[in-house]
């Protein structure tokens, strides 16, 4: 890019197309889907950190790079879809959400009751828990997936029909 190629844009002048830069609720559902769908697509692992090696000008360096627990990446996209949703929830999903919370909770205070001195039992623990977490997961995407529908979601028509 060439010094003709830079402008600059007067910010009390500049005027935003709204309705051209504009995305729908519906369309950021979907998009969100499509995530929750790749991120199911690939084998689970636990993250942790890794140490990786640099050389740069021939000083060797060494860092810590943390890798993602894709289950916990799963679980998370999970939640927040159901977050995002919660205002449009009938009966049944609304259901659906109080046991998943029900169940994940009880699992969390069955692991936080095992806990003890011992790190790499805790890791364990943890381990177990976000296993149990995806699995749970698993279901109440089902369940949003069943309410998406209900809601005739993947038509032409918007949540609020």
């Amino acid at each position: 890019m060439s010094e003709d190629d830079i402008k600059f844009e007067d910010g009390e002048n500049y005027s935003f197309d709204y309705n051209k830069d504009k995305i729908s609720f519906r369309e950021i559902i979907l998009q969100h889907l499509r995530k929750i769908f790749t991120l199911a697509s690939v084998e689970y692992r636990g993250g942790g950190y890794e140490e990786r090696t640099l050389v740069s000008n021939g000083v060797v360096n060494s860092m810590k790079v943390y890798i993602p627990d894709t289950r916990e990446v799963y679980s998370n996209a999970i939640e927040v879809m159901a977050d995002g949703l919660l205002p449009y929830y009938d009966s049944d999903m609304e259901k659906a959400e109080k046991k998943y919370q029900e169940q994940l909770d009880l699992k969390f205070k069955d692991i936080d009751g095992k806990r003890g001195d011992d790190l790499d039992y805790n890791m364990e623990l943890k381990s177990e828990y976000r296993d149990t977490k995806r699995i749970l997961s698993r279901d109440l995407f089902r369940a949003l997936c069943e309410f998406l529908y209900r809601k005739k979601y993947l038509d032409i028509g918007v949540v609020e029909d």
